[in-house]
């Protein structure tokens, strides 16, 4: 009976893990509630917020795995530290709309069961960065 129980316990636990191992955090809205972090629009040209997202991803020394202009889309990797194993973003930079240029960002981590509010503060602190250089 005994390792019954302990199955059980096991099996438990492990679709426990599978179900929260990967989280993340995004300024878009998958599931149609509100995004966990807003997204930025700038009343500046498609070409100068690109370069500015380019830049903030340099700034904050995260990797960039694949950057395409035309399709306004950057993917990026942090470091690993003590409290993540690296981080996946994805910067997509929306073509103009009345004169706006709307910037999402997700953020996920698939490698660990907890992101301890990690990927939330990805997206806060990329958003600071292109602020810096774009809003002087």
């Amino acid at each position: 009976m005994r390792t019954s129980s302990a199955s059980r316990i096991t099996v438990l636990l492990f679709a426990l893990v599978l179900m929260i191992s990967c989280t993340s955090a995004s300024t878009v809205s998958k599931d149609g509630k509100a995004p966990e972090v807003e997204p930025k629009i700038y009343s500046l040209g498609y070409e100068k917020v690109y370069s500015g997202a380019i830049q903030a991803v340099s700034a904050l020394e995260w990797q960039i795995s694949f950057a395409d202009k035309s399709l306004g889309i950057i993917s990026a990797k942090t470091p690993t530290s003590l409290w993540t194993r690296g981080d996946e973003l994805t910067i997509k930079v929306n073509q103009p709309q009345n004169d706006k240029v709307r910037v999402d960002v997700s953020s996920g981590t698939s490698r660990q069961m907890l992101d301890w509010g990690k990927n939330k503060g990805n997206i806060k602190d990329f958003y600071e960065q292109p602020d810096q250089v774009l809003l002087k």
